[in-house]
Parts: C-alpha cells; structure tokens; sequence
C-alpha cells in the first residue's frame, strides 16, 4: 500500500495518491451533507480545517482553510486514508442501490457541465483547445477544468480540484486561460470560470 502526499502551488491544497482504483468517477464534496455519502469522505472532512475533497480514481485533492496548518491535517489524512485501503478499498462501500443513487445524483450534477457533442462547432473547437492546452498545466497541480457553457460568444469553465479556492487561480484564469482562449478565439466576448 502506498499513499503519497503532493504539495500544490495552492499553498491551501494537497494531493493524496493512492496505488488502488477506488472509485470510478470524480467526487466533489463542497459541504458536510456531501461528505456524508462516503465513510472516506465523512471521516477526512471531521479533520479541523478541511473545507474541499475532490476523490478521483487513484487520488485525493484535499483543501484546507488558511488558518489551518497542514502539519496538523496530513498525519490524520494518511491515518484514515490508510485504514480505509486496508478496510474497505472502494469510495462507497453501500449496496448496488445506494451506489445507483449516487451515481444518477452524480450524473444530475454533470449535466451542468457539457460533453463535446452537445457543443456547436465553435464549442468544440474551445473544447478541444480547453483539453489539450490548459487542461494538462492544470492537472500537474491538481487542478481540473469543465466545460459549462458557450452562449453568444460567452463561454462559461469551472475551475475544480486545487485550483478551488487558490490565490493563484485569478492569475490563472486572466494569464493563462484567457489569454489562450482568446488567442485562438478572439471572437469570445466573455469568458467566466466559475469555482
């Protein structure tokens, strides 16, 4: 079993990677109530200070509030991180019908944001540019981006993972996403990131 722990420029943010799958989609707990579906979940966000859990496949994106110290928080994240990999080993150790609730709740949330062939052509074309040049600088840092909108010319992202709540992030948007986006698309009349 090997859990590793990955500091992000989000001086509020760690990685936490896993050497097991144990979950097949990407979960985002922004609240108490959120965290409560999961025992990994509930357990991580009862640390003083979490704020933001982000679980993938193989990793966790953990945010804490500023006032917190990470020397406090890391040492009970890997204690429950690793007493769940030896106990339980998935997200959602619930029955075939919970885990279908949460799935089709998790799928409700996702149509907020669009899959590429719901998109025009141009929105494809960002789509494109989106996955393939900010999308990886993103993830290198444990950040995420997603598609929302593009209506007459505005064009809506959401910021996800460790970019949640980072002082950097606004550079990011203005100097990096913006500047790209409106590059290969200046006809773009807005572009918002949400969080």
């Amino acid at each position: 079993m090997l859990i590793s722990i990955k500091y992000t420029p989000n001086p509020n943010s760690i990685q936490v990677f896993v050497d097991i799958v144990w979950i097949d989609i990407f979960w985002e707990c922004k609240d108490e109530f959120t965290s409560q579906k999961s025992p990994l979940t509930k357990a991580i966000w009862q640390i003083d200070g979490v704020c933001y859990i982000l679980v993938g496949p193989k990793f966790l994106i953990i945010n804490k509030k500023n006032e917190n110290d990470w020397n406090q928080i890391i040492p009970k994240v890997q204690n429950i991180v690793s007493n769940f990999i030896m106990t339980e080993n998935h997200v959602f150790p619930l029955s075939q019908e919970q885990y279908d609730e949460i799935l089709n709740n998790y799928d409700s949330k996702k149509n907020k944001t669009k899959r590429r062939d719901e998109l025009s052509d141009l929105g494809k074309k960002i789509w494109d540019i989106v996955e393939e040049k900010i999308k990886p600088g993103l993830e290198l840092h444990g950040g995420g981006i997603e598609f929302i909108s593009l209506e007459n010319y505005k064009l809506v992202l959401r910021l996800t993972g460790a970019c949640v709540g980072c002082p950097s992030s606004s550079d990011t948007i203005d100097i990096g996403i913006k500047q790209i986006l409106t590059y290969f698309f200046p006809e773009l009349v807005s572009i918002v990131c949400e969080s």
